[in-house]
Parts: C-alpha cells; structure tokens; sequence
C-alpha cells in the first residue's frame, strides 16, 4: 500500500512540474522570448516544445491569462505574438507550426514558391500544396487565408497569372474599409481582439501588427495605414518596433 501511494505522489509530483512553469519575473521571460525569437524568427513557441519547455508552458499559459495589462499585451504583440489561432486541438497547432516554417523559407529564398518536387522540403512542399487545394474547394478558413496572402502566398502557380495577386488585394481592401469604418465611428483604430462585432478585422489587425514586428508587412500597406492613423504599439507609446524594416 505505501508502495502504490509513493507512486502515485511521486506522478501527481510531474504532472503539476510539466503544468507550471517556474516562477520568474514577466521581464525574464520577455527576455527568454526574445533570445528564442532570434534563434527561430518567431515567438509562437511550439506546445510541448522539448528544448525549452518552461517557456513553451508559459506562452502557452498567455492565451488563457485574463489579468494581462494592456503594456503587457502591447509588448507581446510588439514581438509579433498572435493571440488567436484558427481552428482548434492539434491540427491547428500543426498548422501553425508549417506556417512558421513557410515563414523561414521566405526569409531564406524571398517568396514563398516552395518547390513540390524537392526533398529538401518534403513536407512544407505537401503541406503549401494542401493549402492551395484547400483554396479552391472554398474548404480554406478565411483567418488563415488572410495570414497567407499577408506574406505574399500565391493561389495559382501558373505564368502570367495576376488572378492570385487581385483577390489578395481584394481581400486585404476589405479589411482595411472595415477599419476606416471603426476609426471614424471610435476615434482611432486601436480594434480590441474581443472585438465580437467584426473578429475578423480583429484578428487581421492584430496580424498586421505581428507582419510589422517581423519586417513582413509591404511598404505600401504600412503607409496605408499609418495615414489613417494606425499605431503599430497599441498602448500608443513609441516604439522599438522600428529597427524591423518592412519587405520592400
């Protein structure tokens, strides 16, 4: 009997260890974030991530916190941090993790053409495939699609084709009059992430804030923006996002 209870303290004892992470000023962690961030080239820590799982725990404890102050939101987000992911359970994260690999290959080739025939790339290759598919079935979340279309992915592969480049800016156009809507009705264009009128022009600002931080975001829509009055810190101070320069 005590065997069984010394086993079964000895379990209770992990699980609450791999729950929690350890105690530390938010500073020092912002600090972490950062060192990953210039290791890996994004902030969005894998779940259960192996190499650093205390702060895997605690980026993934951010989303549930509802005693966040809005400096700390702003700084996370400043570091190109997303809030919400589309879809739910694993297959989002999993797609997630594929968009930041997406992500590395445009930092290294400059697009995000990823060969279908290459073995280098064998699963980002499938996986920007199934996304195109996705696409033209109509079966694509429109939160994703944005996400996609906001670093430059392109629908149709085919010469000469400019179809991909005119619903991507359609799209983009939408977003941004639904913005200029809220700024003249609110005053500024500070859109909350709770903002259940419109979630997806939530969730779009947010992204281009996040494309902003990364040096993703292109030079004509940053100008967009900024001319109707767009903070890319939310809280409004100045910010040291600037030392990312944006894709020309």
């Amino acid at each position: 009997m005590e065997k069984t209870s010394h086993h079964s303290s000895k379990r209770a004892a992990v699980k609450k260890s791999v729950k929690k992470a350890p105690k530390k000023e938010w500073d020092d962690w912002i600090a972490d974030l950062r060192e990953y961030k210039s290791q890996h080239g994004t902030v969005n820590v894998p779940a259960r991530c192996k190499e650093h799982p205390s702060l895997s725990t605690w980026v993934a404890n951010l989303r549930r916190r509802k005693t966040l102050t809005d400096e700390q939101r702003a700084q996370l987000t400043q570091l190109g941090f997303m809030w919400k992911c589309a879809g739910r359970g694993r297959l989002s994260k999993d797609w997630d993790v594929m968009f930041e690999r997406l992500l590395e290959y445009k930092k290294q080739n400059g697009n995000c053409m990823v060969p279908q025939n290459r073995e280098k790339y064998p699963h980002l290759s499938l996986w920007v495939k199934n996304q195109r598919a996705d696409y033209h079935k109509g079966t694509l979340d429109e939160g994703r699609q944005e996400r996609l279309e906001d670093v430059g992915f392109v629908w149709r592969v085919r010469p000469n084709s400019n179809t991909h480049a005119t619903r991507k800016d359609t799209l983009w156009q939408k977003r941004y009059e639904e913005l200029m809507q809220f700024q003249k009705r609110q005053g500024h264009c500070r859109v909350p992430l709770s903002y259940k009128e419109n979630t997806s022009l939530a969730g779009w600002v947010n992204n281009q804030r996040s494309l902003f931080a990364t040096g993703l975001i292109r030079k004509e829509r940053r100008e967009k923006l900024e001319k109707i009055g767009f903070h890319w810190n939310p809280s409004g101070r100045p910010s040291a996002m600037k030392k990312a320069e944006p894709k020309r």
